[in-house]
């Protein structure tokens, strides 16, 4: 009867700012946390679209909208590879599923795209897709060794290697565009931007071999330790400098 009679009443003016408050607090955070899902979710999109696109490709009729269909999931997943770092930056929303998911999810797209336009038009397609997939999985050792290093940040993803990717995204694109035996201009420039992609994929592995030709270059005393030297020059990017020396003098007991 009490609850009854309690829940009839009505509330004061403090009490119902309370309830207000609360009511938007809990609003906000399932806000927060959509947000925090959306460019993960748009990422683990575009990795299960890859069987998909490979299907509409094998399975492609003659009718013009079946033949076009890889192109619109090829064109689709593209966007979303835009639109999950823009929303991730804009919303706060980065995460290191993210940061390990999206470079993993594009090169699986691509190479998965490559290896498709290969079977279909031959050498012509070979030759690049043979220089890009090399160029990716030197990279991505080069990147990952660099990491363990903690000196990552010396071959992130410059300029080039984001021009590069619009370069192929957009060739491969046109590709699957154009059908067999028509739109032979449309085939013609997305063989001239995959041409250009792979050379532009070979400047961009020169400039992460540059600059990480310290590290691989550095020598090792006859001890299997590091100079002082090196030690700053290995770590200071990453300014783990000081945790590095405290480590070397620990083990000699300095």
């Amino acid at each position: 009867m009490r609850q009854l009679l309690f829940a009839t009443m009505p509330l004061s003016a403090p009490v119902r700012l309370c309830v207000s408050r609360s009511v938007i607090a809990a609003q906000v955070t399932t806000i927060d946390d959509w947000r925090q899902g959306v460019p993960n979710a748009l990422t683990c999109g575009r990795v299960l679209a890859i069987p998909l696109l490979a299907a509409a490709f094998c399975f492609r009729g003659r009718s013009s909208t079946a033949a076009r269909a890889p192109a619109a999931i090829f064109a689709a997943c593209a966007a979303t590879d835009w639109l999950d770092g823009y929303l991730a930056r804009r919303w706060g929303a980065a995460s290191p599923l993210g940061a390990f998911l999206d470079p993993v999810a594009d090169k699986l797209l691509v190479c998965t795209c490559l290896v498709l336009l290969s079977g279909a038009l031959g050498a012509v397609v070979s030759l690049p897709t043979a220089i890009i997939v090399c160029r990716e999985v030197a990279v991505s050792a080069l990147r990952e060794w660099m990491g363990a290093r903690g000196q990552g940040a010396v071959v992130a993803v410059g300029w080039q290697g984001k021009v590069k990717t619009a370069t192929q995204m957009t060739a491969l694109t046109l590709l699957l565009l154009a059908r067999s035996g028509t739109d032979q201009v449309i085939r013609q420039v997305g063989l001239l931007l995959l041409y250009v992609a792979a050379i532009l994929t070979c400047t961009s592995a020169m400039g992460y071999a540059v600059a990480a030709w310290p590290a691989l270059t550095e020598r090792v005393d006859a001890g299997g330790t590091k100079s002082e030297a090196q030690l700053v020059q290995a770590t200071a990017t990453s300014g783990g400098y000081n945790d590095r020396k405290a480590k070397e003098e620990r083990r000699f007991g300095f």
